[in-house]
């Protein structure tokens, strides 16, 4: 037996066309959707590359600007804690030069003003050791030895600035008396080292702010050029997306017709399948009918008889019945016909008929 291969060429090529199209058809999408022109290595793997690398840098610098924010929240925190500081002593100052004035202060005067010194002297020491960012106590050690913060993507010296606060637990030690002499050189000196520290973090916070607009703008730049790298600049990449869309569109009409053909041919089949549901039933619909149809004419046929014997039977009871009553009547008439008679027998004269009557009355015999 011969074994005969059906091939459809026009369909094969149809079909990989076809297949071609959709795979334009999807390019196209997945670059409408994510907005790039390399997606994967296929695309181009030198652009791929060298967008991963500056998709690290962008990264790089986009943790660098939140580094260098918090640098500055850090400074801003040393910067209040300072100025505190800084009025508190000159508050303590005014009390040490005042109380040194023996003129116008009484001993109980002075007593006070010792009072209000060593409260102050306490709040120092309170706003020195509560003073903390993140764990760390800003001004009781913690950052005199320098802090570093990381303000670029690469680890060069000009990637980092270190903050420094001195300890100023230490500084405020000598300040203990209200007394002009004794207290007001450490006042003085702790108060020189806490406007200094002040200016240190003022300068230091103007350098993460710097660095942080720095890195701001080296990561904008980054980002313009990760994207020029990755959008199509040349005519050949061009020309190939709009013959990629060319395809594409004509993919979708194909599909699309074929889909209307297959949605016709499934019409197509179910209408028949219906057509057949429905002969069948109609088939089955007149055998039922014919069926009824006898069943019908035989209950109609038994009825008739039925029907026909039970009015014969009626009409033969109503003819015994009239017979019964003529016999009835027959004998009601008999009796009255002979009652008459004896009656007109018996009585004084008998009235006969003008028929049976002479002219005189008397009985005709003729």
């Amino acid at each position: 037996m011969a074994l005969i291969i059906n091939t459809n060429l026009g369909s094969i090529n149809g079909q990989r066309n076809l297949n071609g199209s959709s795979q334009a058809l999807s390019t196209a999408m997945t670059r409408l959707s994510s907005g790039v022109r390399v997606n994967n290595a296929k695309d181009d793997a030198a652009g791929l590359a060298i967008a991963d690398r500056m998709t690290s840098q962008v990264r790089g610098m986009t943790v660098a600007v939140r580094n260098a924010n918090d640098g500055i929240s850090l400074t801003q925190t040393a910067e209040g804690a300072l100025g505190s500081l800084t009025d508190t002593l000159q508050r303590m100052r005014d009390l040490a030069v005042q109380s040194s004035s023996n003129a116008s202060v009484s001993a109980s005067d002075r007593a006070k003003m010792d009072t209000e010194f060593k409260a102050l002297n306490d709040e120092l020491l309170r706003v020195i050791q509560n003073s903390e960012f993140n764990g760390k106590k800003i001004l009781n050690g913690d950052l005199a030895g320098g802090l570093n913060i990381q303000v670029g993507a690469t680890t060069d010296t000009n990637s980092r600035i270190s903050v420094a606060v001195s300890n100023m637990g230490q500084l405020l030690a000598p300040v203990t008396k209200t007394t002009l002499s004794p207290a007001s050189q450490a006042i003085d000196s702790t108060l020189a080292a806490t406007i200094a520290a002040n200016a240190n973090e003022a300068a230091s916070n103007a350098d993460l702010r710097a660095a942080a607009e720095a890195a701001k703008l080296a990561n904008a730049a980054i980002v313009a050029a990760k994207k020029a790298a990755e959008s199509p600049t040349d005519m050949a990449l061009a020309k190939s997306a709009s013959a990629a869309n060319a395809k594409a569109a004509a993919a979708i009409a194909l599909s699309s017709g074929v889909t209307q053909l297959a949605t016709v041919a499934n019409k197509a089949k179910t209408l028949v399948s219906q057509a057949f549901t429905d002969t069948v039933a109609a088939g089955d619909a007149a055998n039922q009918s014919t069926a009824l149809s006898v069943s019908a004419t035989d209950a109609v046929i038994q009825a008739r008889g039925t029907t026909d014997t039970a009015q014969a039977s009626s009409l033969m009871i109503t003819a015994n019945q009239l017979a019964e009553a003529a016999k009835t009547n027959i004998n009601a008439a008999s009796q009255n016909v002979y009652a008459d008679m004896m009656n007109k027998l018996t009585g004084d004269a008998i009235d006969l008929p003008a028929s049976a009557k002479n002219a005189d009355g008397t009985l005709s015999v003729s």
